[in-house]
């Protein structure tokens, strides 16, 4: 009942504010002579001014019906803050960037100088991690995976020979491959030492 006494006489006051701003602006029903156009658009201003202000601190008194009675006091400027407030925009989740790297695969056909390495380094370690064994039929290249299966064609007779690659090297410019003694054998070349031969991948 306190609440809709107060709603009640706050609105009574209002309307009595609104009455008061209208009856004292310019060409009112109180002047003696009819009012002139300019004098109602000045009346229909100060209408305009009352009824603005009016609902300002009908807003700011924090709602008069309902449940709005129930608010505390509040100013404008707090109430157009937390509609900004509401408006604000929700960050979404964090972008993420994939890019894509091209893996290169070993050339299918590469040409060359081929050596052969035997006795010096029987025995040793070679970059798989097996022991050298000239007479196997292994070779080393540079780059290609270890465990690649080559097909080595002696380019001045035509021999071939198949080989497993399980090392390193060669290191010395010019050459793509070194084969095992007996590889090298295969292919007629142990005398010649350095031959021109085509590589071709069996299978990776």
């Amino acid at each position: 009942m306190r609440l809709k006494r107060r709603n009640v006489e706050r609105t009574l006051q209002l309307r009595s504010y609104i009455g008061t701003a209208a009856e004292s602006a310019p060409g009112s029903v109180k002047s003696a002579d009819p009012p002139t156009p300019r004098g109602r658009r000045a009346a229909g201003r100060s209408r305009y001014r009352a009824t603005t202000v009016a609902l300002a601190l009908l807003v700011a008194s924090g709602g008069t019906w309902g449940c709005a009675a129930m608010n505390p006091p509040m100013d404008i400027e707090t109430t157009l803050a937390g509609s900004r407030a509401h408006l604000t925009a929700v960050p979404g989740p964090p972008r993420v960037e994939v890019s894509l790297t091209a893996v290169s695969r070993p050339p299918r056909m590469e040409v060359g100088l081929a050596s052969w390495y035997g006795a010096y380094h029987q025995g040793l370690l070679t970059a798989s991690g097996e022991i050298y064994d000239m007479d196997g039929l292994t070779a080393a290249h540079r780059t290609l995976p270890l465990g690649t299966r080559l097909r080595v064609t002696n380019l001045d007779n035509g021999r071939v020979v198949r080989v497993r690659v399980n090392d390193r090297g060669p290191y010395v410019p010019g050459r793509v491959l070194d084969l095992s003694r007996r590889a090298a054998r295969l292919l007629d070349m142990v005398e010649r030492g350095v031959v021109l031969v085509r590589l071709e991948v069996d299978r990776a």
